[in-house]
């Protein structure tokens, strides 16, 4: 560790216990404790399975939240790939259908094409407003699908 490097060590009752908690990294406001309240639930209780009832439940927690349009990246992941990395307008979400494995779709705009793309491969820089959010997402997606 360089001599400019600091180490923080959460303030808790660690010593105490002689055990880490989730909160002890993520605060009380992390991204699990978000994702609860989404669903109604209380802390400490398991995040929900990736259903077509909670990914519809997740859509309508977005649907008002997020900022239309926004600018962001995506990876072409799909051959022939013409970019690499490009940036796309997320323009709206569209109402989940389809295998809950696709998770909740957007539509984007790239250059003069307009395609649906899943919002779980889309990212904004952090500074964005709608970074939270999307970060939140794709944690409960990518986690409990």
């Amino acid at each position: 560790m360089s001599a400019q490097a600091q180490l923080v060590i959460p303030q808790t009752d660690v010593a105490a216990t002689g055990t880490w908690t989730e909160e002890d990294f993520w605060g009380p406001d992390g991204e699990e404790d978000r994702i609860r309240a989404i669903f109604g639930l209380s802390a400490g209780v398991p995040l929900p399975r990736v259903t077509s009832h909670t990914l519809g439940k997740y859509h309508a927690h977005l649907s008002t939240r997020l900022s239309f349009p926004f600018r962001a990246l995506y990876a072409e992941t799909r051959a022939p790939i013409v970019h690499l990395v490009r940036y796309i307008f997320v323009v709206r979400l569209l109402n989940p259908a389809g295998p809950v494995s696709r998770g909740i779709l957007c539509r984007v705009e790239a250059l003069s094409e307009t395609t649906e793309l899943p919002l779980v491969e889309i990212g904004v820089p952090e500074d964005d407003p709608n970074s939270q959010l999307l970060d939140d997402f794709a944690y409960w997606f990518l986690n409990c699908l």
